[in-house]
């Protein structure tokens, strides 16, 4: 699944009703997937709960491709949501 690019996210942000960084999903075991943006892109991040944990940037393309499980689909359901993707 390939999705589309939106340009000029952050005058859209606004429309959606969305901040820059939205929880997408958070673990059992305490990890976060978060949704965020710069001026030019959304990304997810994902936040490891172990002490020292590191946190890791994925672009949403690489991130729905290689992705699997209920964070991946939290974030499918928030697109949609937020009519980044078509229904």
């Amino acid at each position: 699944m390939t999705l589309p690019i939106l340009t000029g996210w952050r005058d859209s942000r606004d429309a959606f009703g969305m901040p820059s960084e939205t929880l997408i999903y958070k673990g059992a075991n305490g990890d976060e997937w978060h949704l965020e943006a710069d001026s030019e892109q959304l990304f997810v991040r994902h936040q490891s709960s172990q002490k020292g944990g590191r946190s890791a940037v994925m672009d949403l393309n690489g991130f729905v491709s290689d992705g699997h499980g209920p964070e991946r689909e939290a974030l499918l359901s928030l697109l949609h949501e937020i009519g980044y993707l078509a229904p």
